[in-house]
């Protein structure tokens, strides 16, 4: 700002034209910045895809899939296989030998597999929703910054416009100082007041580089979308809420580990087939014979006590966290629907009139020099200037 003010006065230039165009110059460079979103769905879109979750998305639908298609085998665990030699050439070496080869495969429960299968599709559903609803979270921070830095930038071009109006005014009141029609005292508050508004310029143009930088930091673009936010037409039900439903299907999930755990306390049984080969010794011939057999481990308690005891926790505070963001939501819905029929949305004219101190400066140059005319066509320029306007 400063340095602005220095080479306008050097150049001969009038500040506030040249402060004008070099906003406009910056508002088409901004515009035209080569990183952009034509909506704010886009920014949300482009926000998105930095996301961890939404980068490792892919991998986890795999990992879920993997899982399900392993609830729906046939066995609940791959087959293994076993070999084993006997012999007595180490002790009495008569030609004794055995050879066994044996094939267990794992067996599921009754009910088990169904069971396995249900707690992999609450386990995807769960993961859709919990992407659902992280999108949606990161929805809100992007609408918010957005209006953020929409916010800041029409502060800053109201702050330019009374600085512009402070700028003239000084020019002015010193003029009418130099002929006499006004008093000393009457420039040094218009300097004063200039320097406020420049100030505040300066804060203004902070506050906005700051606020465009968290959009920037959060969706990666170089420059806001275009257009207004269209407000939603017909709003999905409550229940339909992505926070709602990610909490509605981590209870779901919980409750099917929780059976699972609770009904299923052994071990898979494992069917086995083996062929043995033997000879008592060296004179006679080797014999065959095939053995079928069951291992069913027993059931015991302290097995799955620590995953009964997790799932009931998840499914309590799934249930108890469903219920309070619910009436949380109702509250905050009412209210916003209340406060939408009571107060309709206003437009705010940032530079409708002229400043207060514009004009109780001409009331007290005025009132010190009764003979001075005030020159009110540039006040009457500066306010029908067009405004920055934004909803609240």
């Amino acid at each position: 700002m400063r340095l602005l003010t220095r080479l306008c006065r050097q150049a001969g230039l009038h500040e506030a034209p040249v402060r004008r165009a070099l906003a406009a110059m910056g508002v088409t460079l901004f515009i035209a910045a080569p990183t952009h979103a034509q909506t704010l769905r886009d920014a949300v879109e482009k926000a998105w895809e930095q996301q961890p979750a939404a980068q490792a998305q892919t991998f986890r639908t795999a990992e879920l899939a993997a899982r399900a298609k392993a609830a729906n085998a046939w066995v609940p665990a791959p087959p293994s296989i076993g070999l084993s030699e006997r012999s007595d050439r180490l002790n009495r070496r008569a030609g004794a030998r055995e050879v066994e080869a044996e094939l267990s495969v794992p067996l599921w429960l009754p009910g088990q597999r169904q069971r396995e299968s249900t707690l992999a599709g609450a386990e995807q559903d769960l993961q859709r929703d919990a992407l659902d609803s992280a999108k949606w979270k990161l929805a809100g921070e992007v609408r918010e910054a957005y209006w953020q830095a929409r916010a800041a930038d029409a502060e800053r071009i109201a702050a330019l416009r009374r600085l512009d109006d402070a700028v003239a005014l000084a020019a002015d009141v010193e003029r009418r100082v130099k002929a006499g029609d006004l008093a000393r005292t009457d420039f040094n508050q218009a300097k004063g007041a200039e320097h406020s508004a420049r100030g505040a310029a300066n804060e203004a143009d902070a506050r906005t580089a700051r606020a465009l930088m968290a959009f920037t930091t959060l969706t990666g673009l170089e420059a806001l979308p275009q257009g207004d936010e269209a407000p939603a037409v017909n709003a999905p039900p409550l229940t339909e809420h992505p926070a709602l439903r990610q909490l509605d299907r981590a209870a779901l999930a919980a409750d099917a580990r929780l059976r699972l755990a609770a009904d299923y306390r052994r071990d898979n049984p494992e069917l086995t087939l083996a062929y043995r080969r033997e000879r008592s010794s060296s004179a006679e011939a080797y014999g065959g014979s095939v053995t079928l057999g069951i291992r069913i481990p027993l059931a015991t308690d302290a097995r799955n006590e620590p995953k009964v005891a997790a799932a009931n926790a998840e499914y309590i505070e799934a249930r108890t966290a469903h219920a309070r963001l619910k009436d949380q939501l109702q509250a905050e819905l009412l209210a916003s629907q209340q406060s939408a029929s009571a107060s309709p949305p206003r437009t705010i004219n940032c530079l409708a009139r002229p400043s207060p101190w514009v004009r109780s400066t001409l009331r007290r140059g005025c009132a010190q020099r009764p003979n001075a005319t005030p020159q009110m066509p540039m006040f009457r320029a500066a306010a029908s200037r067009p405004a920055a306007r934004f909803h609240d």
